[in-house]
């Protein structure tokens, strides 16, 4: 009823069919009624709908497995970037022990170009660290013997070996003298032409052998005394001065079955480190003869050397120092410098402690130096740190330059006129230091805005600026005999024409000024390069 006529009030499209029932041979036909079919708005809405979602419901199955087919791969690219990763976030702390997975390096696309490439890298900088390693046993360790042992375990480790021997040659005999031979206490001497060693020795030629028993140049003998078997063995012959051998390592049974290409360049740049030490050993006779000769030359210094240790003792002298302080030298042997460097001289004492603590040179001229029987030297004075092989700190030395009255008039005046005017008033007539009447020229310069540059800068570093500056600016009066007359602050003040009188003093005051502004370009330019202040 109600339904029926609010269906069909609501239908968007109605078909009305009468049904029939007919038999196939035509003798039953009769109406058995009627069938109404029926489009409504909320049919087509609900059909919709189900299509909709069920569209909607297949395109989010298919982004999501297309997500997933997307993470799957990303993730087979990052793997190993996050791996390679890991290893430079390593070796940022100097670790480089981390080694790429194998099945990256197997890779034929660009990945794996990258691991071989990263894996190569870090076998070099692992090998840097072993020659790096071996420096350092060179350069610390004052044991001879123990620092060959220390050298030869790290190529042990180093070429993934069992073990290793180092031969050095004796000149006298003709023979190679096992210095380190793992496994073995006892001395051993082969003939220089003997075995690899000797082949490689005498034919300064590296030999890298898979099978030692069964070649002719293999010694037996070592294995005999040690009781061991040589399987593989890398023979290196070990080099010194003017490309000469001075004997061979060997190193024995490689855990990998045999010594590849690398193991070879890394073992000779083993050797090469062996090397060094072998000369050193040798250059340490040659050391000991040059000291007679530098103690000679030592004595016939025209300056007098003093130097004294880290406690201030006094350790040596020469004849010069010795006239100075006027102080036997047996007597002074042992003294300490406070006892020495007393009352007048206590300034060398304050030089001597100032360059003991900042190990920089301090250089005090035209000073008094008192000898013990009260004479007074004319001195310019120079303290050094001395120092030992490894840079340590092992005492300050004084040297005294015994300066005539010429030589202090000339000292002084250098440090204010250029050196043809000093040369001059020292061959001229020395009342000109008594005052005369020149017509001179005078320049004057100052910096631009400088009041506003050293309030940005600070003290400190406008010190550091000007002094800079200055020595830039007076090379270019002097270079054009001028005479720096004073500093003002900043200015500089400059004369052309004193103490000696030239037809070209103006025009060299000119060309002074136009030197120093000449020169602000390449002074500003390493200013900026310092970032630092320019003038303008």
């Amino acid at each position: 009823g109600s339904f029926e006529s609010n269906l069909l009030d609501d239908a968007l499209l109605r078909v009305h069919r009468r049904v029939h029932l007919k038999s196939r041979d035509g003798s039953v036909d009769r109406d058995i009624g009627s069938v109404d079919l029926i489009l409504t708005t909320e049919l087509v809405h609900r059909s919709t709908r189900q299509a909709l979602l069920t569209s909607v419901a297949r395109l989010v199955l298919l982004l999501i497995f297309l997500i997933l087919g997307m993470l799957f791969a990303i993730g087979l690219f990052t793997r190993p970037i996050e791996n390679m990763t890991a290893i430079m976030r390593r070796r940022e702390t100097g670790d480089f022990d981390a080694e790429v997975e194998p099945r990256y390096l197997k890779r034929q696309d660009e990945i794996g170009a990258i691991a071989r490439s990263l894996e190569y890298d870090q076998q070099q900088r692992r090998d840097e660290i072993a020659l790096l390693n071996v420096s350092t046993k060179l350069s610390s360790n004052l044991n001879f013997e123990q620092m060959l042992k220390d050298i030869m375990s790290i190529v042990t480790e180093l070429l993934d070996a069992e073990r290793s021997s180092l031969f050095v040659h004796d000149t006298k005999t003709g023979e190679l003298v096992a210095r380190v031979v793992e496994g073995l206490d006892g001395p051993l001497r082969i003939p220089d032409d003997s075995g690899y060693a000797g082949h490689a020795f005498s034919n300064n030629k590296l030999i890298n052998v898979k099978k030692a028993y069964g070649d002719v140049r293999f010694n037996s003998a070592v294995d005999q005394k040690t009781d061991f078997t040589t399987h593989n063995l890398l023979t290196i012959p070990i080099v010194g001065k003017n490309d000469q051998p001075v004997g061979a390592m060997q190193v024995i049974n490689a855990r990998a079955g045999a010594f590849s290409t690398r193991d070879e360049r890394r073992g000779m740049a083993l050797a090469a480190q062996i090397g060094i030490a072998l000369e050193n050993v040798a250059l340490f006779d040659e050391v000991m003869n040059l000291q007679a000769y530098q103690e000679a030359i030592y004595e016939s210094l025209s300056n007098g050397v003093l130097t004294f240790d880290e406690n201030e003792t006094v350790v040596s002298l020469n004849h010069t120092a010795e006239s100075l302080v006027r102080w036997p030298h047996a007597e002074l042997i042992g003294q300490k410098a406070e006892s020495l460097l007393s009352g007048k001289n206590s300034y060398l004492l304050h030089s001597l402690r100032k360059v003991a603590l900042t190990q920089q040179p301090d250089e005090l001229l035209d000073c008094e130096l008192l000898s013990r029987r009260g004479e007074v030297a004319n001195v310019n004075v120079t303290t050094t740190p001395l120092r030992d092989l490894r840079g340590g700190p092992i005492g300050t030395m004084l040297v005294f330059d015994d300066i005539t009255a010429q030589r202090r008039m000339r000292t002084t005046m250098s440090r204010y006129l250029s050196k043809q005017v000093v040369d001059q008033l020292l061959e001229g007539d020395p009342d000109v230091l008594a005052g005369v009447t020149r017509n001179a020229s005078v320049l004057f310069s100052d910096i631009r805005g400088f009041t506003t540059l050293s309030e940005r800068i600070g003290a400190r570093e406008t010190v550091r600026f000007l002094n800079d500056y200055f020595e830039v600016m007076v090379d270019c009066i002097s270079e054009r005999d001028g005479v720096l007359d004073k500093y003002i602050g900043d200015a500089i003040m400059a004369l052309f024409g004193v103490p000696f009188e030239n037809d070209g003093d103006a025009d060299n005051a000119v060309w002074a000024a136009v030197d120093m502004l000449s020169a602000l370009q390449p002074f500003n330019r390493r200013q900026h390069e310092l970032n630092k202040p320019q003038i303008q």
